[in-house]
């Protein structure tokens, strides 16, 4: 079974009924001196324009009120989905999208 983060529900307009979906959650832990940190953060952001597949939360290391203590994981950056880790430093924009895809998929057939 699974379940849907109750806090980022989209409402969709399909054949004029509305329905309830939830995104994934992409948590980007990044620091104030890193340059592959600014990169991949713009990356994410350019992946999710237009159609939004995804909930992007950029997360600092280097402020103590960043809200990320449970994953304890200093390398930056480092990608998070739904509280899973993915991916240490950079990654294939194509394989992240169809990850994300999938997770979607999944999402709507539960």
């Amino acid at each position: 079974m699974t379940v849907f983060h109750p806090a980022f529900p989209i409402i969709l307009a399909v054949d004029g009924k509305q329905r309830t979906r939830n995104l994934p959650i992409v948590e980007l832990l990044i620091r104030n001196s890193c340059e592959l940190c600014e990169r991949l953060m713009e990356k994410l952001k350019s992946l999710n324009t237009g159609n939004k597949i995804f909930e992007l939360k950029v997360k600092n290391v280097d402020k103590t009120s960043s809200g990320f203590p449970q994953k304890r994981c200093h390398i930056t950056p480092a990608t998070w989905v739904n509280g899973k880790f993915w991916y240490a430093g950079d990654f294939d924009s194509n394989e992240f999208i169809a990850k994300i895809k999938t997770i979607m998929s999944l999402k709507e057939t539960a």
